[in-house]
């Protein structure tokens, strides 16, 4: 009986460990995937070549078939929960930390302004269900790095809340 607990504890210490193995990127390097691999954002009614990320902002350009330009930039820096689903994945922020800009550029659509509008989640479709899982993933590993960050920091600020 002893041998099969010793046992047991070893295999989940060993599980354990190599999970923590597996999610070592830096921030940097996940950041690198990303945008290596941002051909794969997007479906058939996005242009999938319109992500990039630069530093901690996450930048998304459109125009649709009315002219309209919108640009989408999320500050990675507070990225707090990233859900996976089946073709789409949805980023949340600490706060608005999410800005859309909404420039109107045909002339049919004149009478609108252009507005500027923030918000504390972002999602995106994956047209890939295999590369929506992975991409994903790089994006939970980006909220986990950016969690860290700002409890580092706050550990260093000196203050107790």
């Amino acid at each position: 009986m002893k041998t099969i607990l010793l046992s047991l504890c070893l295999t989940i210490t060993f599980f354990c460990n190599a999970q923590d193995a597996s999610n070592d990127a830096t921030w940097e390097e996940t950041i690198q995937f990303i945008n290596k691999h941002s051909s794969k954002l997007g479906d058939k009614y996005f242009r999938s070549d319109l992500y990039k990320i630069t530093g901690y902002e996450l930048e998304n350009n459109m125009v649709n078939r009315h002219g309209v330009n919108h640009k989408k930039t999320v500050d990675l820096e507070y990225l707090d929960t990233v859900k996976v689903y089946e073709g789409k994945i949805e980023l949340y922020l600490t706060g608005n930390y999410r800005k859309w800009y909404t420039k109107y550029t045909n002339t049919e659509l004149i009478l609108r302004t252009d507005e500027l509008a923030y918000s504390d989640q972002f999602s995106f479709y994956v047209s890939d269900k295999e590369w929506c899982k992975r991409i994903g993933k790089a994006f939970q590993h980006l909220a986990y790095l950016a969690t860290k960050k700002r409890e580092e920091e706050r550990k260093a600020s000196g203050d107790k809340f």
